[in-house]
């Protein structure tokens, strides 16, 4: 269900538009439980089911798809909860940075670091968070930690069934207790890890971590703290480079799916393709191992060997492969093409906003009119966003003058109307593609595109996340957190949170798209929305002509 690119900036602070509700994950489809004609009572037994398992990351999507056909459903707002600490939780022992570096951070150092959290929050927060309730997410949170096998194995030192069920009793007691400001919730914090370690034998930092991360998780969906190698990984997704074997993955039933891999990649070389399965890796299968775990165990030193097993779908058996990691440049353009050359007309998928994503445009832009474009389509469909500067720099390169974005945040300087100054404009037709995972820095893009009538937005209503997160690189540890810390509106001032952008054409596919890196996948006679756009540059270029 989660899919993760596999491998650094400057330690300050970047504006980061990217859809992440839980890490770096992509909506995927849901399952078939969560269908809109499911039967009430079998969801929930499906749900159940993942959760007997421990399979969270399946559970949390369940219950997220289930809450949209159930919104009054306090049952399942209650498992969503539940199921959303418990993959957090998973995610972060399955994570070797946080097991060595964060889970082993002395006590006094453990508490700095939750001071450091909660008063960045209050800085810098969209919105003014509650002590109170930051305070009780790490209650609820550590309650469930309680329930966690890995927890207690890792962090339980004193073996004892009775002092488990009497400590477990004594921080029940802690739910009704409110808090008026951070001081209060930092002593009292101090009195729930000293009665853990001395009850239990519980590590200080493993009971503060959880009020850490729980303060985060509980701001929004996008807001969370991140351990060193995961903000090592944004990073490196932001700078388009890191070393690995160049593949996206996410888990499902075979073990690990291989969503796309990277061109010029060590995976690319031994033509590992999108749809393949990795089924082992050093022996060891990976069906029902964690995205996480995976990325720990096929990540490495520049120059070091891996040996994975690979099923791909047209064949019998699978193959072993031997793969040595190496720096991979992340491009983020998929495809650039002459998708109608005798219209005239270019195609651009654009996959991502990252640093080189307006140096990668401007070269494929020039490179299609060198080949005699004069309308472009640029599809954004499945980009999830990226960096917000970005966004605003594409968006001035076809724009002449007028709004791109307004940003309304509380802390100092996240307040801002950005405006097309750029020179050179591409005065071209355009056509934009979008659908359901189009999201932050494409919406940006789609938005300014459509208010300002400079182009056509075909395809089906954007994703709606309409919030900036800024990255907190932390002075305690070398980890950091990643915060909302504003809102973006579109030019004529509409939220794009929970409302997305709506096309100027709908066209509908049958199936989800997946963006792709082949030239045989742009087939507009199976793609009804690449048909759309065609149709709609057509006329674009009709009306200047005629003009």
């Amino acid at each position: 269900m989660e899919r993760r690119i596999l491998g650094v900036l400057s330690r300050a602070v970047f504006f980061w538009l990217f859809l992440v509700p839980i890490g770096l994950i992509t909506a995927a489809e849901p399952p078939a439980a969560a269908a809109a004609s499911a039967d009430f009572d079998q969801l929930l037994s499906q749900g159940y089911r993942y959760e007997q398992s421990g399979d969270w990351a399946r559970a949390v999507l369940l219950y997220e798809n289930a809450a949209k056909n159930h919104p009054n459903s306090q049952l399942l707002r209650e498992r969503l909860r539940h199921c959303t600490v418990r993959y957090g939780l998973a995610r972060r022992y399955h994570d070797g940075s946080f097991r060595s570096k964060m889970l082993t951070l002395p006590k006094g150092q453990a508490l700095k670091l939750y001071a450091e959290v909660t008063r960045k929050l209050e800085e810098s927060y969209v919105e003014p968070p509650e002590p109170a309730k930051l305070f009780q997410a790490g209650i609820e949170s550590l309650i469930v930690a309680f329930e966690d096998e890995q927890f207690l194995k890792t962090n339980l030192r004193i073996e004892s069934s009775e002092r488990m069920g009497e400590f477990r009793d004594w921080l029940r007691q802690w739910r009704p207790v409110s808090v008026r400001d951070r001081a209060e919730a930092e002593r009292h914090l101090q009195s729930i890890s000293a009665t853990a370690e001395s009850l239990l034998g519980m590590r200080p930092a493993s009971v503060i971590l959880e009020f850490v991360y729980a303060a985060c998780d509980s701001l929004d969906d996008y807001s969370t703290c991140l351990t060193p190698d995961r903000l090592n990984d944004l990073y490196a997704v932001i700078d388009g480079n890191f070393v690995g074997i160049g593949v996206e993955l996410r888990s499902d039933d075979q073990g690990l799916l291989v969503v796309n891999t990277l061109a010029g990649s060590p995976a690319a070389d031994a033509s590992i393709r999108s749809g393949d399965h990795i089924v082992a890796i050093e022996g060891v299968s990976t069906r029902g191992l964690p995205t996480d775990e995976a990325a720990n165990r096929l990540q490495g030193a520049e120059g070091t060997q891996i040996h994975i097993t690979v099923q791909s779908p047209d064949e019998s058996e699978p193959r072993r492969v031997t793969l040595r990691r190496r720096s991979v440049e992340v491009q983020s353009i998929s495809l650039a093409h002459m998708i109608s050359p005798s219209d005239a007309i270019g195609y651009v998928q654009l996959s991502g906003f990252q640093k080189t994503t307006l140096s990668e445009l401007e070269r494929a832009v020039l490179s299609l009119e060198r080949q005699g474009m004069r309308s472009l389509i640029l599809d954004l469909r499945g980009n999830p966003g990226g960096l917000l500067t970005t966004a605003i720099d594409i968006g001035d390169k076809f724009l002449t003058d007028g709004t791109i974005v307004t940003t309304r945040g509380r802390a100092e300087g996240q307040s801002h109307t950005y405006r097309a100054q750029r020179p050179n404009t591409w005065m071209f037709p355009l056509v934009v593609l979008i659908d359901g995972d189009s999201a932050s820095a494409s919406e940006i893009l789609a938005g300014a595109i459509q208010d300002n009538r400079r182009g056509t937005i075909v395809g089906v209503k954007s994703f709606g996340k309409g919030s900036v997160q800024s990255i907190f690189p932390l002075e305690t540890i070398d980890a950091g957190i990643r915060l909302t810390t504003a809102k973006f509106y579109s030019p004529r001032g509409r939220a794009y949170s929970h409302q997305g952008v709506s096309p100027d054409i709908e066209a509908r596919r049958d199936t989800r798209y997946r963006p792709g890196t082949s030239l045989s996948q742009l087939d507009p006679a199976a793609d009804p929305q690449l048909a759309s756009a065609i149709n709609a540059s057509r006329q674009l270029l009709s009306r200047r002509t005629a003009n």
